[in-house]
């Protein structure tokens, strides 16, 4: 917990008051992916696809979905992947305009350094990513700009070796709920860490449905040489025999059996492989290093305040439909939207 603490400390403030209204354009929530992690006695593989759609339709540029946290653990994401514009007539927030990707990178900056467990990673990444889907669905809702609450659904997987070298994977998954007061929280639908073993072990975030069943029941695709080899090894052995290589194929196929059924996924692999004794490596596309996201703040949605002395501090606070009554508080300022 000392960890999320430090993320919260900064030395600036960001106010977004109520007289924000929207009347831009409907901005749909970025979706589609697939993750899988797969391992066994000889070593781990994590691929994601790199393809990004927004309202139905594919981006020209592929979305960074995989993240080397450091030499022996990776991160894949799945689900809301940009947030939607602050703006409006009145009033201009592009501070807020970061990816999640953005996000991700902020906290390897973080993070550098320190000897975190997989599942101290998991955790601040769950509250730093609940943290951003909590403001911009909240941003959103006050900008007449609501979006359902399942669009800001999002997955992570954590995995590499832990502090005790031992080879894991963390599978979260964050959901939104709308409290009594219409403010927007974040929960944990599920969590979980499971230790790679010597039999082979799989975990799959996004759209999974054909990657599972293909996993659970090879021979539905036995003509596939890959497949048919993942059959015999699993039957035999658990799938303990599987070379690193072979699961790397592996997680290939599920990507592009994937892609055959759904249009939301495709564009270049990202992969990351995991060997005894190697740090990982990571191959695919090279992204451009995003900007720096705001992550150290404080969200206020629906306060109302009355006949208080002077509101201050050094915290960066967000404030969402709140009101001042016979109260003062310093504002951070931008000029008008022309």
């Amino acid at each position: 917990m000392r960890f999320f603490r430090s993320l919260i400390g900064a030395a600036a403030m960001l106010v977004l008051p109520l007289v924000i209204f929207a009347d831009q354009q409907h901005q749909d929530i970025v979706h589609g992916t697939i993750n899988v992690a797969i391992g066994n006695q000889n070593g781990m593989v994590v691929l994601t696809d790199s393809m990004v759609t927004r309202g139905g339709h594919q981006l020209d540029d592929p979305g960074e979905k995989l993240f080397k946290l450091d030499d022996r653990t990776v991160c894949a994401i799945a689900g809301f992947s940009w947030a939607a514009a602050v703006s409006s007539s009145h009033a201009e927030v592009p501070d807020l305009n970061a990816s999640t990707s953005a996000v991700v990178h902020e906290f390897i900056r973080e993070a550098a350094g320190r000897q975190l467990s997989i599942s101290e990673k998991s955790q601040a990444l769950a509250f730093l990513m609940g943290r951003q889907l909590e403001t911009i669905a909240n941003i959103r809702d006050a900008l007449q700009n609501p979006t359902p609450i399942d669009g800001y659904r999002f997955q992570f997987i954590v995995a590499g070796y832990d502090v005790d070298d031992k080879p894991k994977i963390s599978q979260v998954d964050l959901r939104l709920k709308m409290n009594p007061t219409r403010s927007f929280d974040v929960e944990v639908g599920s969590a979980s860490i499971a230790e790679v073993e010597k039999k082979i072990i799989w975990r799959l975030n996004g759209i999974r449905d054909v990657a599972d069943q293909l996993l659970n029941n090879p021979k539905l695709k036995l003509k596939d040489s890959v497949l048919a080899q993942y059959a015999i090894a699993t039957e035999r052995d658990g799938g303990k025999s599987l070379s690193v290589e072979q699961l790397k194929q592996i997680a290939q196929k599920m990507k592009n059996y994937t892609k055959d059924q759904y249009r939301e996924v495709g564009g270049p692999e990202q992969i990351a492989v995991f060997e005894k004794g190697k740090p990982v490596t990571v191959q695919g596309p090279i992204f451009p290093a995003p900007p720096k996201p705001i992550v150290h703040y404080a969200l206020m949605v629906n306060i109302s305040v009355s006949n208080f002395g002077p509101i201050g501090g050094q915290a960066p606070t967000i404030f969402v439909r709140c009101y001042w009554n016979g109260t003062q508080r310093q504002l951070f300022h931008r000029q008008p939207v022309r």
